[in-house]
């Protein structure tokens, strides 16, 4: 009797562990493993989707705002209103501080043909613009700021001028802001030489030429408040229009 208990207790405790339906032959057995989660074939389609759309909306936004194209519309304006070649070496880029502007770096404007230097070379300048000029690109040279700028003045042994600018077109005034910038003046046929550092002045030039000027400059170690006035900044030199200057330190003052 003990023996046919424990041989039906074996039975019950074999059929328990066989799955329904009965054994399976040819397979084997594998231990448990948590729940298998699957992704639907539908968000994925969403999230490639959603990938490639803003991959083009990036690449639309960047053909909109990116700025390089002022470099060729600068160029062009000084060609024609001044006659000289100007050189972006550092390219163009988006400004917002303290106002949207177009920033251009390393940039230089050529002398006269036959002088090696430069008339002026800026680090930077900064076109400002409304949001509505800049999606229009329509450029506004009314109005410039220039950042470490040099300004040559030079006479050649042949009198010839880099300040001058014989094929000026201008139709509206201009107005530039030059920030930390610098002045020399040399003239090769007697030797005369000045220069001025650390110019922070307003430059005002009309539609007719006419040119004020007022700011402060370090001249030889001293600082100087400039006021100026000139009916054609050319003339100066070719014909002695005059030139009404202001130069003001501590010490003493002249003009």
């Amino acid at each position: 009797r003990a023996a046919y208990h424990l041989v039906m207790t074996a039975i019950r405790a074999n059929k328990a562990d066989t799955p329904p339906g009965g054994p399976q032959k040819g397979r084997k057995s594998s231990p448990r493993t948590g729940p298998i989660v699957e992704f639907p074939m539908r968000g994925m389609h969403l999230w490639a989707g959603a990938a490639i759309a803003s991959l083009v909306v990036g690449m639309v936004a960047w053909l909109i705002l990116s700025p390089g194209w002022a470099i060729g519309d600068l160029q062009q304006h000084v060609q024609v209103q001044l006659g000289r070649k100007l050189e972006v070496k550092g390219g163009a880029a988006l400004s917002f501080s303290p106002s949207l502007a177009i920033r251009l770096d390393q940039v230089t404007l050529s002398a006269i043909e036959g002088q090696d230097d430069s008339f002026i070379a800026a680090k930077s300048i900064y076109i400002p613009m409304s949001l509505a000029q800049f999606l229009t690109r329509e450029i506004n040279l009314g109005s410039l700021i220039l950042e470490e700028a040099e300004f040559a003045f030079l006479v050649d042994e042949r009198g010839g001028i880099s300040w001058g600018f014989p094929s000026v077109k201008t139709t509206a005034p201009l107005r530039l802001d030059i920030k930390n910038g610098a002045m020399r003046y040399f003239d090769a046929r007697n030797g005369q030489s000045l220069s001025a550092a650390q110019i922070n002045a307003l430059v005002e030039i009309d539609a007719d030429g006419e040119i004020t000027v007022r700011g402060a400059a370090d001249i030889g170690g001293r600082l100087a408040r400039i006021e100026g006035h000139a009916k054609s900044l050319s003339r100066i030199h070719e014909d002695g229009s005059p030139l009404d200057i202001t130069v003001e330190t501590p010490e003493a003052a002249a003009s």
